[in-house]
C-alpha cells in the first residue's frame, strides 16, 4: 500500500475512533491512559488531552479501584471480560447508570501483555427495560398463577356442589326410608297397641280406668309418628299433589298462623320442582316459628311464564347478619341450584323476613 492510501486508512480510522457513540479508550500496563475517544472522555468530565499519560486512580478515582482490578486481572490471566456491568455516577450527568465494559489484552510478538483495549457502552436504557420486563414477566406469572389458583377453586367449588346435590339427594332417599319404616311399621304397631287396649278395657270393664290412659298415649303416639313420617318424606306430594300437601303442611303447624295463597298454578308439576318447594317452605317456616318471635307467616305460591313461585314472608325480627350462612339457608339454596332454580332472601332488622324462590318446571332438570 502506498503511503498516502495508507495515510488516508488512519485518517478514517483516527476520526471513527474518535467520533464513535460508545467509549474506546486504551490503557498500558501502569494502568496510564495512552488512547481515549471523545465520547469516553466526556462521560469522565474532561478533555482528551486530560486523560493521556494519566492513570484510572487519578481521572476517576470515585470508580478506579473496581475499573482498576478488572485491568489487572486481564493483564495478569491474559482472558478477556465481555459485558462486565458497572454502576456509576458520572461527571457527564447526575443520576447512576448502567455502563458495561468490554476489556480486552493487548499481546505483543513476544506474548506478554502490554496493555488492554476498553470498551465502554451505556446500557442504562436496555437495563431499565430489562428490569421493567423482569417485573412485568414476574406480574404475568402471578396473574397465571392466581388464574389457575381461581380454576382450581372453581374445580373445588364445583366438586363441593356436586358433592352437596348427591349428599341431598342421598339424604332424601334416607329420609324415605325412614319414614316408610315408621309409617309402615312403628305407626301401624302403636295403632295395634291402641286396639289391643281397647279390647282389654271391652272383655275387662274392670280395667277399664287404667287402661283408658295407656291407650290414649298410644293413639297421641301413632298420630306423632305418623305426623313425622310425612315430615321425613311427604308422599302425599305424588298422591294429592304440591298445592294440597303444602296447605297440609301449613295447616299443620301448631301455635304459628300461616295464611297460604295460591294463584295461577300449572297442572303438571315435576316430582324434583314439587319437592324442592315443599322442603324449603318447610325449612322457611320452621326458621320463622324459631327465630322470628312473629305470631305467624305468610306463604304463596303462584305460577309464573316457565316456572313457578314460592314465597315466605313474616313480620319478625329479621335474619341477623350472623347468621345469614347458616346451615339451613345454605341448604334451601343449593336446592334451588340443583335444579336451576333461584332463592333470595331479603331481611332487615325489626322488618321482618322474605324468603323467594323460583323454579322451572316441565323441562328437563340438571342431575345432582
Amino acid at each position: 500500500m502506498n503511503e498516502p492510501v495508507k495515510h488516508a486508512s488512519q485518517q478514517t480510522l483516527r476520526h471513527a475512533y474518535d467520533e464513535a457513540a460508545v467509549g474506546l479508550c486504551y490503557f498500558d500496563r501502569d494502568l496510564r491512559y495512552r488512547h481515549i475517544n471523545r465520547w469516553l472522555a466526556q462521560l469522565n468530565g474532561l478533555p482528551v488531552e486530560k486523560h493521556l499519560g494519566r492513570t484510572v486512580h487519578e481521572v476517576i478515582p470515585d470508580v478506579a479501584a473496581g475499573i482498576a482490578a478488572q485491568l489487572r486481572q486481564v493483564m495478569e490471566t491474559n482472558t478477556p471480560i465481555i459485558e462486565g456491568m458497572v454502576e456509576a455516577e458520572t461527571p457527564a450527568g447526575p443520576g447512576v447508570r448502567t455502563f458495561m465494559h468490554n476489556y480486552l489484552p493487548v499481546v505483543a510478538d513476544s506474548g506478554q501483555v502490554i496493555g488492554v483495549t476498553c470498551l465502554v457502552q451505556d446500557v442504562t436504557a436496555r437495563r431499565q427495560a430489562e428490569v421493567r420486563l423482569k417485573a412485568r414477566t414476574a406480574e404475568l406469572e402471578q396473574a397465571n398463577r392466581d388464574l389457575q389458583l381461581a380454576l382450581d377453586n372453581i374445580e373445588t367449588l364445583e366438586g363441593l356442589r356436586g358433592f352437596s346435590g348427591r349428599l341431598i339427594n342421598a339424604q332424601e332417599a334416607e329420609r324415605r326410608k325412614i319414614g316408610r319404616e315408621l309409617h309402615d311399621d312403628l305407626s301401624q304397631r302403636m295403632a295395634l297397641l291402641s286396639i289391643q287396649l281397647d279390647l282389654l278395657a271391652r272383655d275387662h270393664p274392670e280395667l277399664a280406668d287404667a287402661v283408658t290412659p295407656p291407650q290414649s298415649t298410644a293413639l297421641e303416639v301413632a298420630t306423632r309418628i305418623h305426623e313425622i313420617a310425612h315430615e321425613l318424606h311427604p308422599s302425599r306430594l305424588r298422591t294429592l299433589g304440591l298445592v294440597s300437601t303444602l296447605g297440609s303442611l301449613c295447616r299443620d303447624l301448631i301455635g304459628f298462623d300461616v295464611s297460604y295463597e295460591v294463584s295461577r298454578m300449572p297442572k303438571q308439576i315435576p316430582d324434583d320442582v314439587s319437592l324442592c318447594v315443599y322442603r324449603v317452605a318447610q325449612e322457611a317456616l320452621r326458621n320463622a316459628m324459631r327465630h322470628s318471635d312473629a305470631d305467624g307467616a305468610v306463604v304463596t305460591l303462584d305460577g309464573m311464564p316457565g316456572g313457578v313461585r314460592l314465597t315466605v314472608r313474616d313480620e319478625g325480627c329479621g335474619i341477623p347478619r350472623a347468621n345469614t350462612g347458616g346451615l339451613g339457608l345454605v341448604s334451601m339454596q343449593e336446592r334451588a341450584r340443583l335444579i336451576e332454580g333461584t332463592l333470595s332472601i331479603r331481611s332487615a332488622p325489626d322488618q321482618g323476613t322474605q324468603v323467594t324462590l323460583e323454579l322451572p318446571y316441565g323441562q328437563e332438570t340438571r342431575p345432582a
